[in-house]
């Protein structure tokens, strides 16, 4: 009972207005498994009034024509793209960002379908919708966290506290080659990234990675076995470098 009275002042509150003139968020959706559809797009919508441009990429093997009118009848000025499974979500954002003029925006929502089979029992939808919770789990909550970037040029990611991690595994090699390839030093070098990369980022770090890697030759996946996808990929080593380039900027995270 305390724990639903703690969520409903959470929630309560005068939602901020974000200027109608404000560049529009640019939400960059990967999809893999179209199931999870209904509840990413529930999610974007509590973007409200806030001035927001949708780009989906569809993993081909599940891009049907009915799965493409669903995602139109959600959004009907979505820009959806079909590409091949590589690269993991990662590679499924730097397909969108191919077409993507950064000029036009100062925050990004990287979003995709995560649903980490290898996690037992609710395991991996938990995490998706913790993720989701942080940065759209509401209007207010949307708002929030929008408003915040505009007032605040010193935030430069907002993430799930709960999904805050330093670790880097099997990545090593691969984190340090692309820090030495963007010429990061010192203690920009330290791991931190949001496990799971769902987070609203400034244009500029986007921009940055894109620039610098937008011809590395991601890993396909579709022949690949759920071990090999858990750890050492190219889109792993990406997600942990968001970080790095973050605090090069002088920018912060801010955790939710």
């Amino acid at each position: 009972m305390w724990r639903k009275i703690r969520a409903a002042v959470a929630g309560a509150g005068p939602r901020p207005r974000i200027p109608v003139d404000a560049k529009p968020v640019c939400c960059l959706v990967h999809v893999f498994y179209p199931e999870i559809w209904p509840e990413l797009a529930a999610h974007i919508k509590h973007l409200g009034d806030a001035p927001f441009e949708i780009h989906v990429n569809v993993v081909n093997h599940v891009a049907t024509e009915n799965f493409i009118a669903t995602i139109r009848g959600d959004f009907p000025d979505a820009t959806i793209r079909v590409s091949p499974n590589r690269g993991r979500d990662i590679g499924g954002f730097f397909a969108l960002l191919e077409g993507v003029d950064f000029s036009r925006h100062d925050l990004f929502c990287l979003l995709h379908t995560k649903r980490s089979p290898h996690m037992i029992g609710f395991g991996g939808r938990n995490w998706r919708r913790s993720l989701l919770k942080a940065i759209l789990g509401s209007e207010r909550q949307a708002a929030i966290n929008i408003d915040a970037m505009l007032k605040d040029p010193g935030i430069g990611v907002i993430g799930a506290k709960k999904h805050r991690s330093q670790r880097i595994f099997a990545n090593r090699e691969l984190y340090d080659r692309f820090l030495d390839q963007l010429g990061i030093e010192g203690a920009a070098r330290d791991c931190e990234f949001v496990a799971g990369t769902m987070m609203l980022v400034r244009s500029g770090i986007l921009e940055t990675m894109f620039r610098a890697f937008r011809d590395l030759d991601f890993e396909p996946g579709d022949d690949l076995s759920l071990k090999g996808h858990l750890d050492g990929q190219i889109a792993h080593a990406m997600e942990r470098i968001i970080g790095s380039i973050v605090r090069a900027k002088g920018l912060r995270f801010h955790w939710r």
